[in-house]
């Protein structure tokens, strides 16, 4: 665990011992990669103090404010170490919920279908020439209807270039 300490608004720095030796209570919470920042500051007669711990989970935070400054470091480290141990109570309480292999599951990826419109088209006994000229007063992207000359299904479009095209299925 790092710590930085910063004493402000004239503070005396001889409370520094006092305050690390405070803080080594915090040490059986934290892992050691983790950085507390304590920011003790006289403000309005009054000692305020500000922890604020770092780490790879949440970020805690804990202030107080006192009169005397041992009295406010001690409030906000207790205070700190409070948030620390319910952290750590939620933590094993939702582990026992979960079977072990549960917790370490990859999330499902729920697969997102896209809405189809669906139609249902009547289709006329045409000649070629009769489809495209009906195609074309319709304003619509396709024309399907039954070639009279082969009896099968035959779609009219129009391409980008004005051209129509047959499709004969």
């Amino acid at each position: 665990m790092k710590i930085n300490i910063e004493l402000k608004n004239g503070v005396s720095h001889n409370i520094d011992g006092y305050v690390r030796k405070k803080l080594e209570k915090l040490a059986r919470y934290i892992k050691n990669d983790s950085l507390l920042r304590i920011v003790v500051s006289l403000q309005k007669g009054r000692f305020l103090t500000e922890l604020t711990l770092e780490g790879e989970g949440p970020i805690f935070h804990s202030s107080s404010s006192s009169s005397n400054i041992k009295l406010s470091v001690d409030e906000g480290t207790k205070k700190l170490i409070y948030q620390l141990k319910k952290f750590r109570e939620k933590l094993a309480d939702h582990n026992k919920e979960q079977h072990p292999s549960e917790m370490f599951a990859p999330p499902i990826k729920e697969e997102i279908i896209p809405a189809i419109r669906k139609r249902k088209i009547s289709c006329s006994i045409l000649s070629i020439d009769k489809a495209i000229e009906e195609f074309s007063s319709l304003h619509q992207p396709f024309f399907v209807f039954i070639n009279e000359e082969t009896g099968k299904q035959n779609i009219v479009y129009k391409e980008k270039e004005g051209v129509y095209s047959l499709i004969e299925l």
